[in-house]
């Protein structure tokens, strides 16, 4: 059954997931992602992402751990406790799932397997980059609202931690106004010491007493 794209519903949505999926990893962007392509969208096809191993340096791959002597003289060897087989990574082959949404397509981690599949697809040479979109805060933002529970506290609570220094930019206005509502204990405390009267106090009441450190 082919996907109706023309319903609008589809072309938004699909467009949103498309700009938001190009942003940083995020656990809690996944779970959205995983939710929307799960309602909406199709699986089309499977690709191979083959990522490359690391051999151990510890043993320099032989898998080995030699005992020597002091006369440096090998007297008797383990399995090498930092790696698996001289592999510290070993080489994974990761089957994506490739999800039609839309007019765009995704991939879903489907199964990691540690030989080569017998599947007719393309390969992915190790980890897929994306370059950032100027619309994927934004449209990260908007599924977070409609697909996340909970996301507005969050939200909240991400902002404020630190001060703006480009105050006077409108995007930085709300998380300066939290960050000030905040700490306005601690900077009314500072404002009161700020304008709090200073004593000179006259010699004669200036205490010295004998327990000097000398």
């Amino acid at each position: 059954m082919k996907m109706k794209t023309y319903n609008p519903k589809i072309l938004i949505l699909s467009w949103l997931l498309h700009h938001a999926n190009r942003e940083w990893k995020d656990d809690h962007f996944y779970e959205v992602k995983n939710f929307i392509l799960k309602k909406y969208g199709k699986l089309i096809s499977y690709d191979v992402q083959y990522i490359e191993g690391k051999k151990c340096f510890s043993c320099g791959g032989t898998g080995i751990h030699y005992y020597y002597s002091s006369s440096g003289k090998a007297y008797d060897s383990d399995s090498c406790w930092c790696c698996y087989n001289g592999w510290y990574k070993r080489p994974t082959w990761n089957i994506l799932k490739v999800i039609q949404f839309g007019k765009y397509t995704f991939h879903q981690p489907w199964q990691r397997v540690y030989e080569k599949p017998d599947i007719n697809s393309p390969f992915i040479e190790g980890y897929i980059d994306h370059s950032p979109s100027k619309y994927g805060k934004r449209a990260r933002f908007i599924l977070f609202c409609l697909y996340e529970h909970g996301f507005i506290w969050r939200w909240y609570n991400m902002l404020g931690w630190g001060f703006a220094l480009k105050w006077w930019l409108p995007k930085n206005y709300l998380n300066n106004i939290i960050y000030f509502h905040r700490h306005k204990k601690m900077y009314w405390n500072q404002l009161k010491d700020r304008f709090k009267p200073k004593y000179n106090y006259p010699p004669e009441m200036i205490d010295i007493t004998d327990d000097l450190p000398f």
